[in-house]
């Protein structure tokens, strides 16, 4: 645990069951526990794998968190890469979202394009870029503007509400099962997430080991 009034001039790797960092860390952070609250902010990458994660703290560069339930509330200064079960999205982005998992509510602005492979999506903020999705439903929110192109495919149209809007092409492709298949569209998706989660914590393992031995010297 990093208490608030603590600064790290360093990378700095923490682990455990319940995890809290609350002070400024001037370089990278990589957290990996069960219950995890990022309160402080972060100069350059942020790496969390856990359970229930929190970040409510600004992101300087890169954020790529993997997880059961993951809430972004701090601004991320680039790119957000996220595998999860649930995952929100309060706090700006001026990066790319990648994202798998079961459902992802987007409600802060993205600056570049989001690609997006889950069960349900809802987005009701303003997108620079394109959006590239494949799953179970997709909703845009009466705020959701899209400055690029919107690629989707899914069991249904998207829901609409009004005052939503695509500035770019909208191409829809119905997602099928195929005849006498024996996985569902649903567990696919369940499938991909979890292979995807897999390497995530592999990678965050390993760049635990690697730092903390890299210390002794």
């Amino acid at each position: 645990t990093l208490s608030s009034t603590e600064t790290v001039n360093n990378d700095l790797y923490l682990f455990g069951g319940n995890v809290s960092s609350g002070g400024k860390v001037v370089g990278d952070l990589v957290v990996g526990g069960g219950n995890i609250s990022v309160n402080g902010p972060v100069s350059q990458d942020l790496f969390v794998g856990g359970g229930s994660i929190a970040i409510l703290s600004d992101v300087g560069d890169d954020l790529r968190v993997a997880g059961g339930n993951i809430s972004i509330a701090g601004k991320v200064g680039d790119d957000v890469v996220v595998a999860a079960g649930q995952t929100q999205i309060t706090g700006s982005v001026s990066g790319d979202v990648v994202w798998t998992g079961g459902a992802l509510s987007v409600n802060a602005p993205v600056g570049g394009k989001m690609e997006l492979t889950g069960g349900e999506v809802t987005i009701n903020s303003h997108v620079s870029g394109d959006v590239k999705f494949s799953g179970q439903k997709l909703k845009l929110g009466k705020d959701a503007v899209i400055d690029g192109n919107l690629d989707y495919k899914a069991a249904s149209e998207a829901t609409v509400e009004t005052g939503a809007v695509v500035k770019g092409k909208t191409t829809y492709t119905e997602l099928t099962t195929a005849k006498g298949s024996p996985i569902s569209k649903t567990g696919l998706i369940a499938i991909i997430s979890a292979f995807l989660l897999g390497k995530f914590l592999t990678a965050l393992i390993f760049a635990l080991v690697l730092g903390l031995a890299f210390k002794r010297f």
